[in-house]
């Protein structure tokens, strides 16, 4: 039973109950008939539209609102007349002069006693804070995203391009424009170029800059565009954004965002674009680093190669020239020591020779996979003999071509077996033969020096760790036998899997 107090200070009017609610409620709540026209309106309906509750009785919404609006209401409305049940909707408006906002609707028809539907009544909440903090989270995640993902890329590749490539892909993520554009500024510190860029409406893009190199002076703002931008066929250009790839307080280039439309750039794109500049910043650097990196690596193999080149080919050569002054002086006085030093004349000049194609296999890489395996290690022989007084016998069997990896295998084991017997072994004779066979490819060099207690040394020394290594990479088969005072043998085996066919 209801309390006889209430009944004296509460209003159970009904009309009064309701006219209260629509006066006072935060939603947006109207009841419409299934012509659409209002019959009942909340007060929150002029917050919302601006527009008087009175002005809009008996009117339908294309009377009263514009008309984005009004199809929205209106399509909606028929929904439900058309299911006659609950619907639920979120609906996004946009005016002029102001941010959008959504609510979210909920509408339903309202029946007779009957079950007849006469009307339509909708509750509308405003859910334009909630959609706005739900955007403000996207945008910010899917920021988060592509900078991990260009983080990514620059952990990954020392590829300049391709990590500029991705920041300006992951650039149009987070910040709409129609093309985009990396400039770098020259070694001249007077230019700049443009090294990357990518379009995205069809012929607005970049190209009338190309292969222009364009003045530093002219990079920077004036006025409301850079003046370079407005060279021909960037006529379309009416917005931009701009940020400056800087390392060590140094500039070293631009990341620009161009639009079609005017104004279109708002600053907190701005300064997402500079999150990937800095990151663009990482990336050129990284790559200039490596690069000087590279060129250091050069200087030291160019280095190496000169003092192989001195030791071997200049040694050899220096001992030839003064063998071959000497000879006819003594050739009426000893004819048969003449005959010995042509010997040996020839032998120093075939090292000599020698040396100097094993350094062009150094310098050129493909020379060590084009060219024979047998005449490679036979150079490796000749070079050995001429540069010492070791006395080399080899022997050749077989000659057809191999796999790159089992041709590069090999050629380094024999190379660096000799390399070892010159520095290690004080041998006096060495023994090479080598036979390559369709069922597979053996390789035995064997020496009469001083030889070692395998048992004792440990698997660094002498390179024999590196032996090993090579040899398991193709899956070859490494024997190493040796003694003191008894020489050293080396052997090396692959077995070909496929011996029917041409390897």
């Amino acid at each position: 039973m209801s309390d006889p107090a209430t009944k004296k200070t509460f209003p159970l009017d009904s009309d009064i109950l309701l006219q209260g609610i629509l006066e006072h409620t935060p939603a947006f709540i109207y009841i419409k008939d299934l012509q659409g026209r209002y019959i009942l309106t909340s007060r929150r309906s002029e917050l919302v539209f601006n527009i008087k509750n009175e002005d809009i009785q008996g009117k339908t919404p294309h009377e009263v609102l514009p008309k984005e609006i009004a199809d929205i209401f209106e399509e909606h409305d028929q929904v439900v007349i058309a299911t006659d049940c609950v619907q639920e909707f979120e609906e996004t408006f946009y005016r002029p002069g102001h941010p959008p906002f959504t609510l979210l609707t909920v509408l339903f028809p309202l029946r007779r006693a009957t079950g007849e539907s006469y009307a339509v009544c909708g509750i509308s909440t405003d859910i334009t804070a909630r959609k706005q903090a739900e955007f403000a989270e996207h945008e910010q995640r899917t920021l988060a995203e592509a900078l991990a993902d260009t983080a990514a890329i620059l952990n990954s590749t020392l590829d300049i391009n391709e990590v500029l490539d991705r920041i300006l892909t992951n650039v149009e993520r987070v910040v709409p424009h129609d093309a985009a554009a990396i400039l770098l500024v020259g070694e001249d510190r007077k230019t700049a170029h443009v090294a990357r860029h990518k379009g995205h409406s069809g012929s607005r893009e970049f190209q009338p800059l190309l292969s222009v190199q364009i003045p530093l002076e002219d990079v920077r703002r004036s006025n409301d565009l850079p003046r370079w931008m407005k060279a021909e066929g960037m006529e379309w250009v009416k917005s931009i954004a701009e940020a400056p790839i800087v390392f060590d307080d140094q500039l070293i280039g631009y990341i620009y965002l161009v639009s079609a439309a005017p104004n279109f750039f708002q600053p907190a794109q701005i300064e997402r674009l500079r999150a990937f500049a800095n990151q663009a910043s990482i990336a050129i650097r990284n790559a200039r680093l490596y690069e000087q990196a590279q060129e250091l690596a050069a200087l030291k193999e160019r280095q190496r190669l000169a003092r192989e080149m001195h030791d071997a080919v200049s040694q050899s050569l220096f001992s030839a020239t003064v063998m071959a002054e000497t000879l006819p002086r003594i050739w009426d006085r000893n004819p048969e020591a003449v005959k010995e030093g042509l010997v040996e004349l020839q032998k120093l000049t075939r090292g000599a020779l020698a040396e100097m194609r094993n350094l062009l296999v150094e310098l050129r890489p493909k020379a060590l996979i084009n060219a024979d395996l047998g005449d490679l290690i036979r150079q490796l022989a000749d070079g050995l003999a001429g540069r010492t007084q070791v006395d080399v016998e080899l022997k050749l069997e077989g000659r057809r071509p191999l796999p790159a990896e089992v041709q590069t295998a090999f050629f380094r084991v024999a190379q660096e077996t000799l390399n070892n017997i010159v520095k290690h072994a004080r041998a006096s004779r060495v023994f090479i033969t080598f036979n390559n066979q369709p069922q597979g490819v053996s390789l035995f060099i064997r020496d009469n020096g001083c030889g070692f207690d395998a048992a004792r040394l440990p698997p660094d020394r002498l390179g024999l760790k590196i032996l090993q290594e090579r040899a398991a990479a193709i899956g070859a088969d490494l024997k190493i036998d040796s003694h003191p005072d008894e020489g050293t043998a080396v052997s090396l085996h692959w077995e070909n899997p496929q011996p029917q066919e041409r390897v």
